[in-house]
């Protein structure tokens, strides 16, 4: 059987891609061509008959032309996941000759060493990379399937995101164009044609995106099936329930193969609880059948549910924790007045005399320095001035009351 899938090392995934999606392709194939002797030899050959299979031409200048081309300089595990074999500039191909029909060619010992028997690394299949049509796509599934054993790609800046897919500088400058001509663009491609269904997910800061990643799961329906578009798969007869379920989920945007198989595996009720979930979301969601099927297979409404529990009974403690903040702050009010007038009674007739003509000076100034004492009458004044004179800092303080009286507010 001719072999269609091979090792790529994560280093090799993560490079800065300012390359055509020809030149991507040529060289996922070149690489697998020669990865079972990575080890053994530093030169490979392949026949040009080959590569007119791959690209299904016979030019052989424009061959040449894109062979030449593959003496390019690219940075080498620019995300970081190879976290042993850093950062570096390599060329894809070192060494190049073309005769009697026959390539000859070498990766350049330094690069042959980290591509052979990487420690990250991941399959790749030619038979779904023939299938992009966008360099975009390509690039952005080889990223996706580095992580599937994850389920996600790490958070990566924007800028970073832009140079790893090969974005020029002054191309799709507004994110909402790089999301509609790039992102959207490449997710959509993937979940039509690949063995991956892939959603993006932005980070925010204010309106401004900074980040992106990427979720990634298996691609339920079958590859070879993908470009059918009368494909239904077996199922066994279904209710008249099922069928209505059916027509909502399409009419949601779930794609019909995958929503006849969500009907035929899931209870109906969870089914119309994460539909609900899904048609309700604040969120982008640019693939809808993968969220749905990641949601029935997770039981989504259930976390959203547990959610609202929890809104609630935190709602529920802060009108709690409010209500005794307002009764403590009362009950603190009326001791306050109550003492101090209490310990104004205790002293002789003379000291309250004495305390009076206090008073009154200080009532005087104060209506003096403060243009809204109009406002306030003389026995909020002289209740003020009382609480001053009688009580200590850690009466006159709500919060030191509060904590006296063992009150947790």
């Amino acid at each position: 059987m001719e072999k269609k899938s091979f090792v790529k090392a994560s280093g090799a995934i993560h490079i800065t891609n300012k390359v055509s999606l020809i030149q991507k392709k040529v060289w996922n194939f070149l690489l697998m061509k020669a990865y079972d002797e990575l080890g053994t030899k530093e030169k490979y050959q392949v026949a040009l008959a080959d590569i007119y299979d791959l690209l299904g031409t016979r030019n052989d200048k424009d061959i040449k032309k894109l062979i030449g081309s593959l003496n390019i300089l690219v940075q080498f595990n620019i995300l970081d996941k190879d976290n042993i074999n850093k950062w570096g500039v390599y060329s894809l191909l070192g060494f190049i000759d073309l005769t009697n029909g026959v390539l000859t060619y070498s990766f350049g010992n330094e690069l042959r060493q980290l591509l052979h028997k990487p420690q990250f690394y991941t399959i790749i299949n030619l038979a779904i990379q023939q299938k992009f049509s966008c360099k975009y796509s390509l690039f952005l599934y080889e990223l996706c399937l580095d992580y599937i054993g994850i389920g996600k790609t790490p958070w990566i800046e924007i800028d970073k995101f832009r140079y790893f897919m090969g974005i020029d500088e002054d191309e799709y400058l507004e994110f909402k164009f790089l999301s509609q001509n790039v992102i959207q663009k490449a997710v959509r491609e993937i979940n039509k044609k690949s063995d991956l269904i892939v959603e993006a997910e932005v980070q925010r800061l204010g309106r401004k995106a900074i980040k992106i990643r990427f979720s990634v799961t298996k691609q339920s329906v079958p590859a070879q099936f993908k470009t059918n578009a009368n494909y239904m798969p077996a199922t066994k007869e279904i209710t008249d329930e099922q069928r209505k379920t059916l027509s909502l989920l399409i009419s949601a945007g779930i794609e019909k193969e995958a929503a006849h198989k969500v009907v035929n595996k899931y209870d109906l009720n969870l089914i119309r609880d994460e539909l609900k979930l899904l048609n309700t979301s604040t969120q982008t969601i640019n693939n809808r059948t993968g969220w749905f099927i990641k949601a029935c297979e997770n039981k989504w409404h259930n976390y959203e549910l547990d959610q609202q529990k929890l809104r609630a009974e935190r709602e529920r403690k802060e009108n709690q924790r409010r209500e005794l903040f307002e009764k403590v702050k009362a009950e603190h009010s009326n001791f306050k007045e109550e003492e101090c007038l209490r310990r104004y009674s205790a002293l002789s007739s003379q000291e309250q005399r004495d305390t009076d003509i206090q008073c009154e000076l200080w009532i005087k100034q104060e209506r003096k320095n403060n243009e809204f004492s109009r406002y306030t009458n003389d026995d909020e004044y002289r209740i003020t001035f009382l609480q001053n004179k009688f009580l200590k800092d850690e009466e006159r303080d709500l919060h030191q009351w509060a904590r006296l009286k063992e009150y947790e507010i």
